[in-house]
């Protein structure tokens, strides 16, 4: 004889329902909570997306003002230096100018001195004239000056050379254009003398 199938009674079959909406329902909240939890982790991340590019934007913003101050900086320091650069270049420029006038005013100076101790020089010549014996050379310039009627002081007596016919070369730096005159008026009396001559 075949088993009866076994029914349920309206109330298991009540109770059944009930199990599995209560699993339906345990299912669904599960599922909520994760959406919930998946969403709040979305915002959280959104919002540290957001807060990481407005402090990222603001590092990048600071760091082109400290550029901009960092370039600025070395601007005014180069044009600082470019204006210090340019005064010294001026500077120099108008010392050197200074310079180079007070050494044309020396070389003009020094030139004319010696042109007028060129004018109040002569220039005797004598075969006695030697470089050796200073005293000498003194006495015998004092002995020719004598012959030309000139005995006042000079300022000094200088031996330069020998001329080509080996005569010594004796310069006499006199005290006045006065005294050249003078002795150059009576230096014929020094003609025919071989042993001695005068020049200017």
């Amino acid at each position: 004889m075949a088993a009866r199938k076994s029914r349920n009674t309206p109330a298991q079959r009540a109770n059944q329902r009930n199990s599995g909406s209560e699993e339906d329902t345990d299912t669904n909240q599960t599922i909520q909570a994760m959406f919930s939890n998946i969403l709040a982790e979305l915002k959280d991340l959104k919002k540290q997306n957001t807060d990481f590019k407005a402090e990222t934007r603001k590092d990048i913003a600071d760091l082109r003002e400290e550029i901009k101050g960092f370039d600025k900086r070395i601007e005014e320091k180069c044009n600082n230096l470019e204006t210090r650069v340019r005064n010294l270049d001026n500077t120099m420029d108008e010392r050197t100018t200074h310079i180079e006038k007070k050494l044309r005013s020396l070389e003009e100076a020094e030139e004319r001195r010696q042109r007028r101790e060129r004018r109040q020089n002569i220039i005797i010549k004598n075969k006695e004239i030697r470089p050796d014996n200073h005293e000498e050379m003194t006495n015998k310039v004092n002995e020719i000056l004598a012959k030309v009627e000139f005995n006042k002081p000079y300022s000094k007596v200088m031996y330069i050379c020998k001329d080509y016919s080996d005569r010594g070369l004796a310069r006499v730096e006199l005290t006045s254009m006065e005294d050249k005159m003078t002795i150059m008026k009576n230096k014929h009396k020094l003609a025919g003398r071989n042993a001695s001559s005068m020049m200017t």
